[in-house]
Parts: structure tokens; sequence; C-alpha cells
């Protein structure tokens, strides 16, 4: 029992002088930035770079179906939905930087 005692009165003074100890230690902000709008910036740029060499590919693997087609009706309906819902993806991903610069000017955030 005195062990167990003993033990806890242990833990008990660690976890008082433990917060001491942790605002010792600075984190350096893995964000970059501290302000909402140039963080939202910068996830919409990092996802446009992402977004536009995939589609590109898309874009160039449609081509490629609709050469491939060899007339086939099935096949060039799925070449022109393959470019019609890679197209409608690039306008959503340019029209995400598009809506936050018009939200911005509505808010009246530089």
């Amino acid at each position: 029992m005195k062990k167990i005692k003993d033990l806890f009165n242990y833990f008990s003074l660690l976890f008082c002088f433990l917060p001491l100890v942790v605002l010792a230690v600075e984190i350096p902000n893995p964000l970059g930035t501290t302000d909402f709008t140039k963080f939202l910036n910068r996830i919409l740029n990092f996802l446009i770079k992402i977004a536009m060499p995939i589609s590109a590919a898309a874009i160039a693997y449609a081509g490629f179906l609709f050469l491939t087609s060899e007339g086939e009706e099935r096949k060039i309906r799925e070449a022109k939905t393959t470019l019609f819902w890679t197209l409608i993806g690039v306008l959503i991903v340019l029209a995400s930087k598009g809506f936050v610069l018009v939200i911005k000017n509505l808010l009246g955030v530089k």
C-alpha cells in the first residue's frame, strides 16, 4: 500500500510541474500563417496545383478514348462523359478561387 501511495505522490508532483515544462517549449506554426484568408488561399492554390495536372491527364485520357473508339457508340459516349466531367471539375476548381475572391470583396477583407 505504501508503494502505491508513493507512486501516486510522485505522479501528482510530476503533473503539477508538467505545465511549466510544456510552456517552455515553443511550437512553430505548421500552417505558416495566422490569417484565415491567407490560409484559405494557400489551400486553394495547393488544390489548383494538384487539380490541373490531373485534369490534363484526364483530358488526354478522354482524347485517347475518342481515338480508340473505332466508331463504337458506347466508347464514344464514355469518352464524351469523361471529357464532360473533367471539364466540370476544372470549372469547379477555378470557380472556387473566384468564389473566395467575391466573398472577400463583399466582406471587405484585404
